[in-house]
């Protein structure tokens, strides 16, 4: 005979094996935080998401970019409760790689625990055509990370919708899990000219935004300028920022640089309702680089997402400066699996007023007064930070399914994130405010120098020649 003492641990046994099995069965239930259920779910709609032929079975006109990219995108929330978005969605891309329409925007993670439910279809501009009789499709959520328990959380719908002509919104219906709620909305579907995207760098920015108790308009102009100039020697070709607050004198300077083909613009704000720091993480900062993945992985092969006041920086062997390309090739960065991203780690380059005001670093006449911090600050914090604090990335954008702050969340298919040595491969440089430590001479900028010099005063003059703005006053 069992005695009445064990009777009692194998009741609890079974209770806890019980509750154990509640939680497995619930965690699978839970279909955004189970990979394999979505893996699942996204060949049953789609097929295989890397499918070598997915280019020559979609055939996409290149004028519906011309009709919707000249409209930006804009936050439109899908339905409510209780006075709340739920459900708000930001821009609709067409994917060529994915061969269907990627819809990018945030959830509201307490009205909702997990993504609404969204069925999508064509519509159109021309009252002449008529797909409105067209069957909905469903759309497969998918929950970014790095909510930081704020209310609001990212979130990417994958809708096996094609667009054939020009002029076509997609219509989505959102409905609430629990059928509390649900609403209807239509977005433009953006369309990259090329479904080839070229063996170039663009950098993604997250949102930008002028503070005047921090620094003058003409300062931040400078980092700005320093920013977009020393990044393309380093081999960054394009540059998407999100625009939150510029004043006037700012706005004109980016609109310089849109004129000749370097930067997009995106203005940013979130839905009514939403509050600004309270309710999303650094200002939809995941749902942003989100958004500029898959905005910009049709047109350039590679991508790094970064800040302002931040520079990748990959070295030779003799500790110089290299192109960010070349680095791409030197540690075989593979579309295919194997390495996807090159791990860059945090260095710190805080100001150094005494070796700024020295006249140690010589600089041309007409720079003198520039704070070039990429010259300038050559001695760095000894200490580095550990990979995936503070730490940024270069990756292969068709490669990654969610891009996080400092390492990749998800990939299409398995991959790595191939970690740079700081000392002899290459370094985040970020020149910023930091607590006292032990510094040492980091000269890996250095080697451009020349390059640097030249690109800033041909900056300098321009700007001076059209908007009157002396970067170094």
């Amino acid at each position: 005979m069992i005695s009445l003492k064990c009777r009692r641990y194998l009741v609890i046994a079974i209770c806890l094996l019980c509750t154990a099995a509640c939680y497995v069965f619930y965690k699978w239930m839970d279909f955004d935080a189970n990979p394999i259920r979505h893996y699942l779910a996204y060949d049953y709609y789609f097929g295989s998401p890397l499918m070598s032929s997915s280019y020559s079975q979609v055939n996409v006109s290149s004028s519906v970019h011309t009709a919707t990219e000249a409209s930006s995108p804009s936050p439109q929330t899908v339905f409510s409760l209780v006075g709340k978005p739920v459900l708000v969605l930001f821009s609709a891309r067409f994917d060529f790689q994915l061969g269907l329409i990627v819809l990018v925007g945030y959830f509201n993670n307490r009205l909702s625990k997990q993504p609404p439910r969204v069925t999508c279809r064509l519509s159109s501009l021309k009252s002449s055509t008529n797909l409105d009789a067209r069957p909905w499709q469903q759309a497969v959520g998918y929950s970014m990370h790095e909510g930081h328990y704020m209310p609001y959380d990212g979130v990417l719908y994958f809708c096996p919708v094609v667009p054939t002509e020009s002029s076509y919104l997609v219509e989505v219906n959102g409905v609430d899990v629990s059928n509390r709620a649900s609403g209807k909305i239509k977005l433009p579907v953006h369309v990259a000219e090329s479904s080839k995207p070229a063996d170039k760098v663009a950098a993604c920015i997250t949102a930008l935004r002028y503070l005047p108790s921090e620094e003058s308009e003409n300062q931040f102009i400078m980092r700005l300028v320093e920013f977009i100039e020393v990044n393309r020697l380093l081999g960054v070709e394009h540059f998407y920022f999100y625009n939150m607050s510029l004043p006037s004198k700012i706005s004109a300077v980016m609109k310089h640089y849109i004129g000749i083909g370097w930067i997009t613009v995106t203005p940013w704000s979130l839905a009514e309702g939403i509050d600004l720091d309270k309710d999303i993480h650094y200002y939809g900062q995941m749902v942003i680089l989100n958004d500029c993945l898959y905005s910009a992985r049709d047109r350039y092969r590679l991508l790094t997402f970064i800040d302002i006041d931040e520079m990748l920086v990959p070295t030779n062997s003799k500790g110089e400066a290299i192109n960010l390309v070349k680095a791409a090739q030197l540690h075989s960065l593979d579309d295919r699996g194997g390495n996807c991203a090159l791990g860059f780690r945090h260095g710190v380059f805080p100001p150094s007023p005494k070796q700024e005001k020295s006249g140690e670093i010589k600089m041309p006449t007409s720079l003198i007064g520039c704070k070039i911090v990429s010259l300038l600050r050559r001695r760095r914090i000894k200490s580095i930070l550990p990979f995936t604090e503070r730490s940024k990335l270069l990756v292969v954008a068709r490669q990654i399914k969610e891009i996080g702050i400092h390492f990749v969340w998800n990939s299409w298919q398995s991959c790595q994130t191939k970690q740079l040595s700081p000392i002899s491969e290459g370094l985040l440089h970020h020149y910023r405010h930091w607590a006292a430590g032990e510094m040492i001479e980091d000269q890996s900028m250095k080697s451009l120098q020349r390059d640097i010099e030249t690109a800033l005063i041909g900056a300098r003059d321009r700007l001076k020649h059209l908007f009157g703005i002396d970067l170094c006053a």
